[in-house]
């Protein structure tokens, strides 16, 4: 089910055909909901046999939920046809996180087998390559960067993600990427501004800053 941001601009596009054999013009009301709520309508104009895309306009309602959508198609006046989508919308608030993995990161082997207890994760670590790795998210409100505490507990395998503590401004996102080996931390960036999708998955590649959608 496709979702989006309550208030957020979007276009719906519906393909309208004329089957007839003589031109007609059309008139197409988009609405929205269980009240068939009005978002948007338009005038169109198709000759006989043709086919077109038709834009809508629409601003999506702020309360969230499950909307379902119609269309209705008429000619001077005439309803011809009672439409309804074959997926409904969803209407969410936006959490303001992302998922990051990261590439380019100095790695170690960890022989593993062991469990770390005595931590709140009791986490058994297997053999394997680890990047011991964390990312520190700007918050411009604050003035300064924090970490998520659920990143950086015990080892971290290379392919291990990072999300924010809390919401963060996704407009505007700025982080620093710490690492380790038996060389001690180094921190790399900052990197960003970006730009990104709510609840998105990116990459940030370390040596060249480029973030990708994307998981490694």
């Amino acid at each position: 089910m496709p979702t989006f941001e309550p208030g957020s601009s979007h276009i719906a596009v519906a393909p309208m055909t004329n089957p007839t054999a003589k031109a007609f013009d059309y008139d197409a009301v988009l609405y929205m909901g269980v009240n068939q709520v009005v978002m948007d309508s338009q005038s169109f104009h198709l000759a006989a046999g043709e086919s077109k895309d038709i834009s809508f306009p629409v601003t999506m309602p702020v309360t969230q939920g499950t909307y379902p959508i119609y269309l209705d198609v008429s000619s001077a006046g005439v309803l011809l046809a009672h439409y309804q989508a074959t997926e409904d919308v969803a209407i969410v608030s936006a959490k303001g996180l992302i998922t990051l993995y990261a590439t380019g990161l100095r790695t170690f082997y960890w022989p593993g087998g062991v469990v770390l207890e005595g931590t709140p994760y009791e986490q058994y670590l297997p053999a394997g390559y680890y990047a011991d790795w964390l990312a520190s998210w700007y918050y411009a409100d604050e003035g300064n960067y924090r970490a998520n505490p659920d990143d950086y507990h015990g080892l971290k395998l290379q392919d291990d993600p990072c999300t924010p503590p809390y919401p963060i401004d996704l407009n505007n996102l700025m982080f620093t990427v710490g690492d380790t080996n038996t060389g001690g931390w180094r921190t790399h960036g900052p990197f960003g501004p970006f730009v990104v999708k709510d609840g998105g998955v990116y990459t940030i590649d370390i040596p060249t800053g480029v973030l990708t959608e994307g998981g490694i």
